[in-house]
């Protein structure tokens, strides 16, 4: 999220990372750990899928707010 608008440009980082609107259109939306290149950690995924925040403190906005998922939502993917 934090190099999305910097590499594909204001456009198409609009309709980037859409996991509710996916999701709420009926495609199965899957959420990984990228293991292991990532942590084995699942707190972290679901923390950005709700808050639609950074883990990492970087940024103090949401990114694309309108795309934060319920808790029951992200648990499901």
């Amino acid at each position: 999220m934090n190099i999305c608008q910097s590499r594909i440009g204001e456009a198409l980082t609009s309709t980037s990372y859409a996991w509710r609107n996916l999701y709420e259109n009926g495609v199965h939306v899957s959420f990984g750990t990228d293991c292991p290149v990532e942590k084995f950690d699942t707190m972290p995924n679901l923390y950005s899928a709700v808050t639609r925040q950074n883990v990492s403190g970087e940024g103090k906005r949401a990114f694309l707010p309108q795309e934060a998922m319920t808790m029951e939502q992200a648990l499901k993917c």
